[in-house]
């Protein structure tokens, strides 16, 4: 789908390590400066998209400051709205993880009682706490958006936040989905550089350095620290300066 449609990426390979845990590695020796990944502007699904779609035009006309990550909750809308149809993006829905256990929204009382006391457990509540607010917001202004679960939302709303590239189209800043960069792993010291190509109309990943063949190929989430990683990715890392 991804190469019939304009995406180019010749040098990398995938590989899965173990239940929803996959990576992104260089098949070939690849100097710095070469583009790894072009990914055309059709394959992105940004905000812009979801604000086109029935629910997005009400939300995005009237009720925008009363939404949390108003961007982010569009893309939401617009997958939502296109992911159970012969959509254009079934085969990059197709391999979104369902299981997302790993993130603490979806954690069990159990694993909840363990954090009494902490404030990691503030924070996990209060995001549900503005998922679940974000989720009736919606439904009040468009009850039609009932016919979604608060488990599709919750489930939407994650993968997207966990996934998402912020950039610019046309001078407009957009938050994104982009298939295929967004497998790349987390290291605060990246293997590459990302962003949207005006020229070429297509998002690109491009080497900083030089990588060896077989290497994983990784990006960065931003430096943070392992709560909010904990958070907003479902992960933590060893020996985090930011604790």
């Amino acid at each position: 789908w991804a190469k019939k449609n304009g995406a180019v990426f010749p040098d990398i390979a995938f590989k899965i390590y173990g239940k929803n845990e996959r990576g992104v590695h260089s098949n070939t020796k690849i100097r710095k400066g070469t583009n790894i990944i072009k990914i055309p502007l059709k394959m992105i699904i940004h905000d812009g998209m979801g604000e086109k779609t029935p629910i997005g035009r009400i939300l995005a006309n009237h009720h925008q400051n009363r939404i949390n990550d108003y961007n982010i909750i569009m893309v939401v809308v617009f997958i939502l709205s296109t992911i159970k149809k012969d959509s254009f993006y079934k085969p990059y829905y197709d391999l979104l993880p369902r299981d997302i256990s790993n993130f603490p929204v979806f954690w069990s009382d159990k694993e909840y009682n363990l954090l009494a006391g902490s404030h990691i457990l503030y924070k996990i509540r209060q995001r549900q706490k503005a998922f679940i607010e974000d989720y009736n917001t919606i439904i009040d202004v468009c009850p039609e958006f009932k016919q979604w679960s608060l488990k599709d939302f919750l489930w939407a709303r994650t993968i997207v936040g966990s996934r998402n590239f912020g950039i610019v189209i046309d001078n407009v800043s957009r938050s994104a989905m982009v298939p295929i960069c967004d497998l790349l792993n987390h290291d605060p010291n990246p293997d590459v550089t990302w962003g949207f190509n005006q020229r070429t109309r297509s998002f690109k990943m491009v080497s900083n350095r030089y990588l060896k063949k077989g290497k994983p190929i990784t990006d960065t989430y931003g430096i943070k620290s392992n709560l909010k990683y904990l958070l907003f990715y479902g992960f933590t890392i060893e020996n985090n300066y930011k604790n």
